[in-house]
């Protein structure tokens, strides 16, 4: 069999090398295809049939939001990501609201709505609306524009595994919303080995979406 996996480049700081290896070892015949891919690339794909199963960051929008199942894998809280000579890199967190007047690196909305929407949200709460003046699409992307003083960020707590020198990762306070991150198959979905592929992760609530 073969089985075609999406996932966002910080699945690989999280659960994603661990149930690889799991689902290897147990099935050594299945072909496993892996596609690095945003939260809404992956969606459409699972949509169309192109992925079995995907890790992104829920919730989903538009039409693959009516036939895709989701349920979450792992949390992880915002973090702050400032270059290294940053004037704020010495604390040990940032309340938010230092970041207001930042220019900002975030990548386009289209790409990943929910976690897009969580990083705005967490700025607005904060009393500012980011000004960004760069996009990028991958976080190591985000991370190495914000080293070369483009800008900062607000990402995702694994994203911070990178361990660069030229970028420091802080935590905000008051301490942020969790971000999640979720695994996602298409509803009604018989194939067995998309089953035994979710079976491999720990459930960490009851799940998301129209059910199995």
């Amino acid at each position: 069999g073969r089985l075609a996996i999406g996932f966002v480049g910080s699945a690989t700081n999280l659960t994603l090398p661990r149930v690889l290896r799991r689902f290897r070892a147990r099935y050594p015949g299945v072909q496993v295809d892996l596609r690095e891919l945003t939260s809404a690339q992956q969606a459409e794909e699972l949509r169309q049939g192109l992925l079995d199963v995907g890790l992104l960051h829920a919730p989903l929008a538009g039409p693959a939001a009516e036939v895709l199942s989701t349920r979450t894998v792992a949390r992880e809280l915002l973090l702050a990501a400032l270059p290294a000579g940053h004037p704020h890199a010495a604390r040990k967190s940032l309340p938010t609201e230092m970041l207001a007047g930042e220019p900002f690196v975030m990548f386009p909305r289209r790409f990943g709505p929910g976690l897009h929407d969580q990083i705005i949200g967490v700025a607005r709460a904060a009393g500012f609306e980011p000004r960004i003046v760069q996009e990028a699409v991958q976080m190591q992307t985000i991370v190495g524009l914000v080293a070369a003083g483009l800008g900062v960020s607000i990402v995702p707590e694994s994203v911070a595994r990178l361990r660069r020198g030229d970028v420091v990762f802080r935590p905000l306070s008051p301490a942020t919303r969790v971000v999640t991150l979720d695994l996602t198959w298409r509803t009604g979905d018989l194939n067995p080995l998309v089953h035994n592929f979710r079976a491999l992760f720990p459930p960490l609530d009851a799940g998301r979406g129209p059910g199995p």
